[in-house]
């Protein structure tokens, strides 16, 4: 495996439209000399790690040495804006097995649905991740991730079982 070198940023609040989205952004300068492309994952360290897909900020972000990341994101690797993270490019491997437990009260869940939606996701154990499942938001809780992986990427091959 590649070894990626780590960079401290400040954390800003992610874009409207990357609301609900495992998105962070970053300058296009900094994600070139980096050899971060867009679409490629980043592991987010704070707290603890978790990962996003890289996407170029806008314009007025450009010269900051910051990134910008949604409340849920924020959450998952323990950090507020105005902290520093360290992040870094990673290539994670497909699950193969992904154990989930939803964080309220649902009815019988259909495995095929949550994996169509959640397919190219970058996960971590431990992460909260939220999936639209037939117009509502649902929050499942990353339980385990097979093989013993501690971020791994769900596929269309991945099995999502439910605790």
């Amino acid at each position: 495996m590649m070894n990626f070198k780590p960079i401290r940023l400040h954390v800003n609040d992610g874009y409207q439209r990357d609301l609900q989205l495992i998105r962070a952004r970053l300058d296009p300068i900094l994600m070139n000399k980096l050899g971060i492309s867009a679409g490629d994952i980043i592991e987010i360290s704070g707290k603890r790690a978790t990962m996003a897909i890289c996407l170029p900020s806008f314009p007025d972000d450009y010269g900051n040495e910051t990134i910008r990341i949604n409340e849920n994101i924020r959450k998952n690797a323990g950090i507020k804006i105005g902290d520093n993270v360290q992040i870094k490019k990673i290539i994670p491997k497909n699950a193969k097995i992904v154990n989930v437990h939803p964080l309220v009260q649902t009815p019988d869940l259909e495995e095929f649905h949550i994996v169509d939606e959640l397919k190219g996701t970058p996960i971590s154990k431990g992460d909260v991740i939220s999936v639209q499942y037939f117009g509502k938001n649902l929050s499942l809780e990353i339980q385990d991730i097979m093989p013993k992986f501690n971020s791994a990427i769900i596929s269309t091959s991945t099995r999502i079982l439910f605790c």
